[in-house]
């Protein structure tokens, strides 16, 4: 099993030092084939992509959220700039998350610390 949080900071780190390599260009070239969705940063980006690419269904980040992947029966590929958006997100609530995660442990430490004194006073 693969650690989903470096991972996700690993392919995060990659996109953001491979700006301008041909992430796009390579996505869309597998796109132009066949009738295709592509997940979009902005719903501006995914309309520019429709009026050029008739096959091309674009759809954003905030679009999906709002449903509207529902009923299609598509390809999809993501787009790099989608990605990184989605990824940043994650690995931001996963280190809050993780964060939270020890402060409450580090209490409930000093909890049970407390518990077993009583315990020991109590007898």
């Amino acid at each position: 099993m693969t650690n989903a949080y470096n991972t996700a900071k690993r392919l995060l780190t990659y996109l953001n030092v491979t700006r301008q390599v041909g992430h796009t260009t390579a996505m869309l070239n597998g796109a132009k084939s066949q009738p295709s969705i592509v997940v979009t940063h902005s719903a501006d980006w995914s309309k520019a992509l429709e009026r050029k690419h008739k096959n091309i269904i674009g759809i954003s980040l905030t679009a999906i959220d709002n449903g509207h992947l529902e009923g299609h029966h598509r390809p999809i590929l993501l787009d790099n700039a989608a990605t990184q958006v989605l990824l940043s997100e994650l690995v931001s609530q996963i280190a809050a998350l993780r964060a939270d995660n020890d402060s409450y442990r580090k209490e409930n430490t000093a909890l049970i610390d407390k518990i077993k004194l009583a315990k020991a006073i109590l007898g």
